[in-house]
């Protein structure tokens, strides 16, 4: 339930970050933009480096993120990856501000649009630092 609870909120707070570049772009102004479409629209990879097409049967895939978040300390660093099923990961502990892990393309587990995300506690409550669309082919 707990885990559940964090996801929802660094979900919540990873939309609220995407509607703001959405946001930017005139075409956008006064129209109802999904989730989906938010995700779906942004360029920027939010301090995640690793390859975004993938293989279902290959590997390893390396991915890294960038954890340094202001002055406050991240505690309970997570790997989730929205896959089929949702599995999560506990993170290695930071090395000059970065963690990363090592996929395989069965970590998908199904073809299509996935995401990576790493999230964890900071001061400011529950956090995503980081996020990544993934397509994985057969």
């Amino acid at each position: 339930m707990k885990k559940t609870v964090i996801l929802s909120l660094s979900l919540f707070i990873l939309i609220g970050s995407l509607s703001v570049n959405a946001n930017n772009d005139t075409g956008s102004k006064g129209k109802t933009v999904s989730t989906k479409t938010l995700i779906k629209k942004s360029k920027v990879l939010l301090n995640m480096t690793g390859p975004r097409n993938v293989s279902l049967s290959g590997g390893p895939y390396e991915y890294t993120a960038n954890v340094a978040f202001g002055t406050g300390t991240a505690t309970d660093l997570r790997w989730v990856v929205m896959g089929n099923p949702r599995l999560e990961f506990y993170a290695s502990a930071p090395v000059n501000g970065k963690t990363s892990i090592t996929l395989s393309g069965a970590d998908f587990g199904a073809t299509g649009q996935q995401f990576i995300y790493l999230i964890g506690e900071t001061d400011f409550g529950p956090t995503i630092f980081a996020n990544m669309s993934v397509n994985v082919a057969n």
